[in-house]
């Protein structure tokens, strides 16, 4: 038996004997789920935002065809002007924007990921709003 662990060597364990999994028995499953809504948005919003600091041209994957580049970048510049608050930029604008095709553009998969994140930024941000009046 280790030394560091002291007279109960199971007392970092889950009741099922997982290590490293204990169990709070007072913790309030709401409580729970809240504080993994917050950390669940903060890494969307983390997400988004990190595209938004990325240097024009270089904002996600480039492919032989894809999404063309300067189209994509005034939409992520809105997107990073409506995240400071300068304009306002509904859920429905970033998803209404719709590109053509071109050669050596954007991964046209992670462009739409990255819509559908600032989608659900801009409407949970709305709810928000609303749940604060």
């Amino acid at each position: 038996m280790r030394a560091d662990r002291g007279a109960n060597p199971g007392a970092d364990r889950s009741p099922d004997g997982n290590p490293g999994r204990s169990t709070d028995p007072g913790a309030d499953p709401e409580e729970v789920r809240a504080a993994a809504e917050r950390f669940a948005d903060a890494r969307a919003e983390a997400d988004v935002k990190a595209v938004t600091l990325r240097p024009a041209g270089e904002r996600f994957a480039s492919v032989r065809r894809g999404y063309p580049r300067d189209t994509v970048d005034a939409l992520v510049s809105r997107v990073a002007e409506a995240l400071r608050g300068r304009v306002r930029l509904t859920p429905e604008e970033v998803l209404a924007d719709r590109f053509d095709i071109a050669r050596r553009g954007y991964d046209r998969a992670e462009v739409d990921a990255w819509r559908d994140r600032t989608a659900d930024l801009l409407i949970r941000r709305r709810l928000d709003d609303a749940a604060g009046d």
